[in-house]
């Protein structure tokens, strides 16, 4: 049976990505910051906080001997954008907690998980439309748009380091969505980006990629 490792799987597009994978008879271990979540008799859940570096060392501890994973997805992240917006300057203080959760704490964690993960496994991450340097969509949330470019990087480069074990690796753009980030006024169910996850992560398809909606983006 294939397992499927999701950080933030108690709520949004995390839990019902986690729903996909479900349905589809994998298992599923998802982390939330308090190790609560909702009750599936295959589900298994740990205690994660990405702003927290003894917290990502001992998840990961414990979630190896979970593995091997056949899939991981970086859900987990937060929009703290304070009162910043285009014309004033970047708040030093959203941009430190936001690097530290949306990139540096998401880097952490995967690193420390690449060994217990299937070769030919697929890791996907969220990324967003906001993180693109080709299209300027970032008008009011410079800390996000900065956090989001810096994980696209990173794929590209882990991409290229675990082309020997088969791995691909993936960001994806959910779009905006009816999340406690995106607001009830969203334009899309989590439900959509979820079905994109998991075509995704269970798809065979060119590594080190940005996609969007089923269809390969620009960064």
């Amino acid at each position: 049976m294939k397992t499927v490792l999701i950080t933030g799987a108690s709520r949004g597009i995390g839990k019902a990505t986690a729903e996909n994978f479900l349905a589809q008879g994998w298992l599923v271990k998802g982390t939330s910051t308090d190790g609560a979540g909702w009750k599936h008799e295959s589900v298994e859940w740990f205690v994660l906080d990405l702003a927290d570096q003894k917290s990502i060392e001992r998840s990961t501890h414990e979630l190896a001997t979970k593995g091997p994973f056949d899939a991981l997805v970086n859900n987990a992240g937060i929009y703290d954008e304070s009162n910043d917006r285009e014309d004033e300057p970047v708040s030093i203080p959203s941009l430190r907690r936001t690097l530290e959760i949306n990139l540096i704490g998401t880097i952490d964690f995967t690193e420390r998980m690449l060994v217990a993960l299937h070769d030919g496994a697929h890791i996907v991450s969220l990324g967003s439309g906001w993180g693109s340097l080709t299209e300027d969509r970032s008008s009011d949330a410079p800390a996000y748009s900065i956090s989001k470019a810096g994980l696209s990087m990173y794929t590209r480069r882990l991409a290229a380091r675990l082309a020997s074990r088969n791995i691909t690796v993936s960001i994806l753009s959910p779009g905006w969505t009816q999340t406690d980030m995106g607001g009830p006024e969203a334009t899309r169910l989590v439900t959509e980006p979820a079905a994109e996850i998991y075509t995704l992560a269970t798809n065979n398809v060119p590594s080190g990629r940005f996609w969007e909606r089923g269809e390969e983006r620009t960064w």
